[in-house]
């Protein structure tokens, strides 16, 4: 490889570090004062006094639900694959290593959701 190859890389890097600092700057130069009213800091940002506390605790529930879902999409985008890849893999032969791989995988899953399940970190109540 030519040496003008490599040198490529360096710009695009000075180039992708500067873009955001220019990109601020010119927000910064271009954009007009602000002068919105003190209900621009508040939690409804439309001059409604918020009654209590704005942070409220967080169910957990939601996040576990959330992660389990994630999870399972993945699962399901990998699965999806897998069977576009199953008709090619049945004529070279490679059937073997794939089906294994994607059953111990499968079977990990499975173990985080029973235990998951055993744990009633799942159930809604």
């Amino acid at each position: 490889m030519a040496l003008e190859e490599y040198l490529y890389f360096p710009i695009w890097l000075l180039i992708g570090l500067a873009v955001p600092f220019i990109v601020k700057l010119l927000n910064f130069l271009l954009s007009p004062p602000n002068t919105i009213g003190p209900y621009s800091k508040t939690t409804y940002e439309c001059g409604e006094v918020p009654l209590g506390h704005a942070q409220v605790r967080y169910n957990f529930q939601f996040f576990t639900f959330a992660v389990v879902f994630v999870v399972f999409d993945v699962l399901t985008v990998i699965l999806l694959s897998f069977a576009f890849i199953f008709t090619r893999e049945l004529e070279t032969g490679l059937m073997i290593p794939l089906l294994t791989v994607t059953t111990v995988f499968i079977g990990i899953l499975v173990i985080g959701l029973v235990y998951w399940l055993q744990k009633k970190a799942l159930l809604w109540a």
